[in-house]
């Protein structure tokens, strides 16, 4: 995938879709919010600094449409 760590793992839900079959764009940016969660954990910070942190840039790459049962998998870095 890429030379970063992978900050994310999980599967596309059954409601995670519409009725086209195809992820919902609101749930890929959940799960980028997720890994963002992740990632700043990684670097020690607690739940409530966390909440507080300022992302300067929040890039999303969508490289494929996703359906129920794919897997996620998102790196990330500092």
């Amino acid at each position: 995938m890429s030379e970063l760590p992978v900050v994310y793992r999980g599967y596309v839900n059954a409601w995670d879709c519409d009725e086209m079959g195809h992820m919902n764009v609101q749930f890929y940016v959940a799960k980028a919010s997720d890994a963002l969660d992740g990632l700043l954990a990684g670097h020690g910070l607690d739940r409530a600094r966390r909440r507080d942190a300022q992302v300067a840039q929040h890039r999303i790459r969508f490289v494929k449409e996703m359906h129920v049962s794919d897997l996620v998998e998102i790196a990330g870095g500092v």
